[in-house]
């Protein structure tokens, strides 16, 4: 009975050494399971450390860049802003120059119709057009640079007229012979000639009419038969203006003073 119970006990402690040994070997191949899967784990935490590193540092690269992009927006952005004001600020003060010079073009303007009345006859009637464009309702549709360019020409005449002495052939309404019975106005052919601005004489074709003009604040006056005059003296001039080459020196007793 003991020996029965001795080998029961053996055959017992066998199964429980089996079924320990048995454990083991489950516990270590768990444990080499374990150990791969936590090198797989490792190796592509690894690997994804090294993309995340390089996203990393391409995120930081396109920051630099967006940065630097925005900087030079930004900058380019003051620039037109500021160019932008400058262009206002010049837009203003051409506006504020040509205020100024359409304010002295007009004012020259008016003091040039001031003269354009006083003017010699010859001399208005080739001012008329441009005066009328400058003093006018037209005015409006010169520019600044015609109107500027108008007025000169009128000076330049004007200097030019004032130099020389003009002879000028033309017709005038004038009264008829104090021998007729009846005063009406006829149209008479005639020489005038004025020298410079303020002094004018002419002659009719036939010598039966003559007279001296001034300028006067009233406007241009002629004189008509002013005894004043040498007819003969006013003749030759016209002779020789019309004729330069008879000119030769002469003496001209011709009053040209003012008053008539």
């Amino acid at each position: 009975m003991q020996k029965l119970l001795v080998i029961l006990w053996a055959f017992s402690g066998a199964l429980n050494a089996a079924e320990q040994v048995d454990d083991l070997d489950k516990l270590v191949a768990q444990w080499t399971q374990l150990e791969q899967q936590q090198q797989q784990l490792s190796q592509r935490w690894q690997e994804s450390k090294i993309q995340q590193d390089q996203l990393l540092i391409l995120l930081k690269q396109e920051r630099q860049q967006l940065q630097t992009t925005i900087g030079q927006h930004t900058a380019q952005r003051d620039e037109v802003i500021n160019k932008r004001a400058e262009l206002l600020q010049q837009q203003t003060q051409l506006e504020q120059v040509q205020q100024n010079m359409q304010s002295e073009l007009a004012k020259v303007s008016d003091v040039l119709l001031g003269m354009y009345q006083q003017l010699p006859p010859l001399l208005k009637h080739q001012w008329q057009g441009d005066i009328d464009a400058l003093t006018g309702d037209h005015v409006s549709l010169l520019t600044t640079s015609e109107q500027l360019d108008k007025i000169l020409l009128l000076l330049k005449s004007l200097e030019s007229f004032e130099q020389r002495i003009a002879l000028h052939q033309t017709t005038m309404q004038l009264a008829n012979s104090e021998n007729s019975s009846v005063q009406r106005a006829v149209e008479i052919q005639v020489d005038q000639v004025y020298l410079g601005l303020s002094q004018g004489w002419y002659l009719s074709k036939s010598g039966e009419y003559w007279g001296i003009g001034t300028t006067t604040p009233q406007g241009w006056q002629w004189q008509h038969q002013s005894s004043k005059l040498d007819v003969e003296a006013l003749r030759s001039t016209i002779t020789m203006l019309n004729d330069p080459a008879t000119a030769q020196w002469v003496s001209l007793p011709i009053n040209i003073g003012s008053s008539q």
